[in-house]
């Protein structure tokens, strides 16, 4: 999958202290964005973050993602706006698939959510756009739903009762 935002850090531009980043997304990446994501429309996304080296190799990106978008109603199709502000908080490392991280006692369900995630370094670049834009797929309601939307179809079979389980199987007895 490509990424909407192509918002890439070369390693050796990074500077070794910590320094705030603020991004917008264009009118372009955010379209972009609302196809990927089946949006009706994505009206703003930001990121403001740090990069800091977190030794051997590794990078610390820490932040926050804010943005406004419109999803359609599960139930009427209709627009329903949200506004979403989401934490972000990801290791780079060039070696991601086989960082060491403290292994939690089975079934532990809490200590292994709070493992902190860890992302590849890609051919001396961190891929901040990536990061972003799986955060905010991952945060956006799954369902949205406008407040007064309800679901009321009925089945004209049932009215009749010909759907009924006890009319099809009416149906099924042998006539003797």
């Amino acid at each position: 999958m490509t990424t909407a935002l192509d918002w890439t850090y070369a390693v050796a531009e990074i500077p070794s202290g910590t320094r705030p980043q603020h991004r917008d997304a264009t009118a372009e990446e955010r379209a972009h964005i609302a196809a990927e994501l089946g949006l009706i429309s994505c009206n703003a996304l930001a990121a403001t973050y740090t990069l800091r080296p977190a030794g051997g190799g590794r990078y610390r990106l820490e932040g926050t993602c804010e943005a406004a978008v419109v999803q359609p109603c599960v139930v009427s199709l209709e627009p329903v706006p949200a506004s979403l502000s989401l934490p972000v908080s990801v290791l780079f490392s060039p070696d991601a698939d086989q960082e060491q991280e403290p292994k939690a006692p089975a079934g532990d369900d809490a200590e292994i959510l709070s493992l902190p995630e860890v992302e590849p370094i890609e051919h001396g670049r961190l891929d901040v756009g990536r990061v972003v834009f799986e955060t905010l797929a991952a945060g956006l309601d799954p369902y949205p739903r406008r407040p007064d939307a309800a679901f009321g179809w009925e089945d004209p079979k049932l009215k009749a009762g010909e759907g009924s389980a006890f009319a099809v199987l009416s149906k099924l007895k042998p006539k003797a």
